[in-house]
């Protein structure tokens, strides 16, 4: 049985790597893409952001899980201001996507069915953001792994936090809604790489682990706020939304 499962990996891997190679080049506009150029942050920003709101200690915003405003939706994903913040500027980084990072040639068939938690970037690598199913046991796996081996503990509570009330963290990126037009998304998904040089005692605040073992840097995706979020008081509410792309 597991010789089995190596050969469906190394046909999985082949498979993806040949139409990576086939397909034609990611399109430049855009909407086509996880984010848009006029707001995007480059990848030492929001790096840089990750380390201040990790050493920050008073955060000024709470995340909060609670039934969304759009009809049909489900939960969706709130922020409210703290300590006194009145407005989060348009490019603040307010939450970060979690999961298993999967490069173009890593094996993905199995997780992604009936998977819509699943994010592709502009080079198209792949984030599985879903809490539970066989996603949440690979990622404890890969947790455990990485544990292990390299003595790196990533974070593992965002599997836990889908249930109404505040989150721990900003690790829950994947419960924003879909804001349908665009014009009416506060956020959009912004990638970014974490390499050797981010600091190790950080990596227990990162919600992304790559698939493969060999991978030492780390591809994520933060939602940073189009436009300033206005507040009058801190039990002001504002429904985190983005345009959905690049989904599968």
């Amino acid at each position: 049985m597991s010789s089995f499962w190596a050969r469906l990996a190394v046909a999985q891997r082949l498979r993806a790597h040949f139409a990576a190679a086939l397909s034609p080049a990611a399109p430049s506009d855009p909407a086509c893409s996880c984010s848009c150029s006029s707001n995007r942050l480059s990848s030492r920003d929001i790096v840089s952001a990750i380390v201040r709101h990790c050493s920050l200690p008073a955060p000024a915003f709470r995340l909060h899980v609670l039934p969304s405003r759009i009809p049909h939706a489900g939960l969706g994903l709130f922020l409210t201001p703290l300590n006194s913040v009145r407005s989060i500027p348009r490019g603040s980084v307010v939450a970060l996507y979690p999961g298993i990072v999967y490069s173009p040639s890593d094996p993905v068939f199995l997780p992604s069915i009936s998977n819509h938690y699943i994010l592709q970037t502009i080079d198209g690598s792949l984030i599985d953001g879903k809490h539970n199913g066989l996603s949440r046991s690979m990622y404890r796996s890969l947790w455990r792994r990485e544990r292990v081996w390299k003595g790196i503990e990533y974070d593992i509570s965002w599997l836990d936090q889908r249930r109404i009330g505040s989150v721990q963290n900003w690790n829950v990126g994947q419960l924003i809604n879909n804001s349908g037009a665009p014009e009416n998304a506060n956020v959009i998904y912004n990638e970014y790489t974490l390499d050797e040089t981010f600091p190790f005692e950080l990596r227990k605040f990162i919600p992304n682990i790559p698939y493969s073992p060999e991978e030492t840097s780390v591809n994520g995706i933060a939602l940073v706020t189009t436009a300033d979020l206005e507040f009058e008081n801190e039990t002001d509410q504002v429904e985190l939304l983005a345009a959905y792309q690049s989904l599968v």
